[in-house]
């Protein structure tokens, strides 16, 4: 799993649709959320932060007013749990096929930027209207 020290430059990544490497690196500091990026033998790995990944699950949901989803930092593989309140039955179908989908494409988030804490763990929350802002 990569690891970084506080303000260390970030390199980003991203894959070519077409199946082969598109690799674009450049420096990013901490505080813009990007993406960590571990290069090990041919593999490369871009792991999205915890911001990212909940506002990915926010945008395909559509959550309705005063319903918060959150992401709690996991112990194991995925390190990630999300949680929802009651909403209707399509966007709770919406909310479960996409939490399947990114548990599957990433199982690993970063946490570095979340200093919200949950007991222990780490926790961010947020609202559609927040991310609709953004």
């Amino acid at each position: 799993m990569p690891t970084s020290t506080p303000h260390a430059p970030i390199l980003s990544a991203r894959l070519d649709p077409r199946g082969g490497f598109f690799v674009e690196f450049t420096a990013r500091e901490r505080g813009e959320e990007n993406a960590c990026v571990s290069v090990g033998g041919s593999h490369l790995l871009v792991m999205k932060t915890a911001s990212q990944l909940l506002q990915e699950i926010i945008l395909a949901v559509q959550p309705p007013r005063g319903i918060a989803i959150a992401l709690t930092d996991g112990a194991g593989n995925p390190n990630w749990i999300a949680g929802a309140g009651i909403m209707d039955a399509e966007r709770t179908r919406a909310f479960t096929a996409q939490v399947a989908k990114l548990r599957q494409s990433d199982p690993a988030i970063d946490w570095s930027s979340v200093t919200e804490l949950d007991g222990d763990r780490g926790r961010i929350a947020r609202w559609l209207s927040e991310v609709q802002a953004q």
